[in-house]
């Protein structure tokens, strides 16, 4: 998981395609019928790929990859709110999110919610997932602190356990870029010291870093979030603002 852009708009044309699909769910004597074979067409249609498949996947970055194990290529849309359970956000844009296969499986049709009716699932894109998560530098995402319960994050676990996002493959290939990483700027800072990389060398690297398609989530830890206080970034983000980059 990472955070991403603002949800954009999507063009008028096609948001009010989906408000006109939704207005029949509305209308509808069986929602949960209307609203499953209005978003199966939806999504063979070319409207609903240049629309909401495609701005998704612009969402997603380079490689596009999936919202929540960062891990694989994202290649479904999934319902946030499940379509069965909320036939009404079956065709809401703010309801659309851009996983991988095996992810959107683990998340199937739950949707947690507390004793209060509130929801515990985090949604990938509009919220900021460092505030429920710390990368760690084994490729761990650790649920934080929760000071006024004075225990972990109930939405952090409640997502990890659903979704799996440390599941054993994800784990280790973050774990894999997190050591690539730490070696690569350790050799920059080096080379920096004896007069072979300019300032300006690193920051561009920095920049392929946030923008390449491998665990996207583990360089904006690191590199943009709580996790620039750690060794080797912390002196390699100092050596960039010092140069006024």
């Amino acid at each position: 998981m990472r955070n991403f852009p603002l949800r954009p708009l999507l063009e008028d044309k096609h948001s009010k395609k989906l408000i006109s699909k939704t207005k029949l769910i509305l209308a509808s004597a069986t929602p949960a019928v209307t609203a499953d074979k209005i978003y199966t067409a939806s999504r063979q249609t070319k409207w609903f790929e240049e629309s909401v498949v495609a701005t998704l996947g612009q969402l997603a970055g380079k490689g596009e990859r999936c919202m929540f194990c960062g891990g694989s290529e994202a290649s479904q849309v999934d319902h946030f709110k499940p379509k069965d359970t909320y036939p009404h956000s079956a065709m809401l844009w703010e309801n659309f999110i851009w996983i991988c296969g095996l992810c959107n499986l683990n998340k199937g049709n739950r949707f947690p919610k507390d004793a209060e009716g509130k929801n515990l699932l985090i949604n990938p894109i509009d919220e900021d997932i460092w505030d429920y998560y710390t990368l760690d530098k084994f490729g761990y995402l650790l649920a934080n602190w929760d000071i006024v319960l004075d225990d972990y994050e109930a939405r952090a676990r409640q997502t990890e356990q659903i979704i799996k996002i440390n599941r054993q493959a994800a784990q280790e290939a973050r774990y894999a870029r997190y050591q690539q990483l730490e070696r690569s700027y350790l050799d920059l800072l080096s080379l920096h010291h004896d007069g072979r990389v300019t300032p300006q060398e690193i920051f561009d690297r920095v920049n392929f870093d946030l923008a390449f398609p491998l665990h996207p989530e583990v360089p904006q830890f690191f590199l943009k979030g709580k996790g620039n206080t750690d060794e080797p970034f912390a002196t390699v983000l100092k050596l960039i603002r010092d140069a006024g980059l």
